[in-house]
């Protein structure tokens, strides 16, 4: 299959993050903010009603959705992002606006496959790593393709039909990169700053009797750090489905 290897992804996608930095941080931008409030609210909820709380419960849960909605939004943005930076221009429409035409395909792909990944892992991990290589391009899809409904997970499907290992290797490799980076750059991020406000270099993440402050820091500089990472596989991953469908299933895209 003459598609890039799994070195050749994390390479393009981390030079179309440094390439198009000022874009992807606007993006970045809107999630993050949607994050740390929701990561706030859930810290003070857990402050305020160690015990729990129906009033907490609502209000992570709202906070929770908010946030989970501005992510699909700016999913689907940086998805146009990628498509425009690699094939031109006036490949599709891009912004704000363009994402809402997409929202609810987008969401209905992202919640739909991660159900279905979700119970495949709790069935047995077998079918869980089937159903993640399957449906993987499902939210990439719903974002750019004209198709809603079931008929996205068809399409993601086709691009891996006749290639499951292969695509398999392309996704877990990035995947396990990114993932260990944002882990290792959480963990500096806390060892220095706590050691810069504390005098101290142990890591005290939701200790109890820890003060708010103390958890609200911890909390706010894991979420920004992961939201500063997060496009990275995002990039990937729509690099991997522009390069598929160029050589194979094709499409429209709207």
């Amino acid at each position: 299959m003459d598609i890039m290897g799994a070195g050749d992804l994390i390479d393009r996608g981390s030079q179309f993050y440094r390439l198009h930095l000022t874009a992807v941080l606007k993006i970045v931008t809107l999630n993050l903010a949607a994050g740390l409030v929701a990561t706030a609210v859930e810290t003070l909820a857990v402050w305020l009603y160690p015990n729990g709380s129906t009033v907490a419960t609502i209000a992570s849960v709202v906070a929770s959705v908010v946030a989970i909605a501005v992510g699909v939004i700016a999913f689907t943005m940086l998805v146009r992002l990628v498509t425009n930076g690699i094939k031109g221009p006036t490949t599709t429409k891009t912004g704000f606006q363009a994402s809402l035409e997409r929202f609810w395909p987008t969401t209905f792909g992202v919640v739909g496959s991660g159900v279905l990944i979700f119970l495949g892992l709790v069935a047995f991990i077998l079918p869980g790593v089937v159903f993640w290589t399957w449906f993987a391009f499902v939210p990439v899809v719903a974002a750019l393709a004209d198709a809603s409904g079931w008929r996205i997970f068809s399409l993601s499907r086709e691009l891996v039909a006749g290639r499951f290992l292969a695509i398999l290797w392309r996704l877990a490799v990035p995947l396990c990169f990114f993932s260990l980076l944002q882990l290792v750059l959480v963990l500096i991020a806390i060892l220095v700053l706590q050691g810069g406000i504390r005098g101290i270099w142990s890591i005290e993440l939701m200790v109890s009797g820890a003060p708010l402050w103390f958890l609200l820091f911890v909390n706010g500089t894991t979420e920004t750090v992961r939201q500063l990472l997060s496009p990275l596989f995002t990039i990937a991953l729509t690099i991997l489905y522009l390069t598929i469908k160029e050589k194979g299933v094709a499409h429209p895209t709207n």
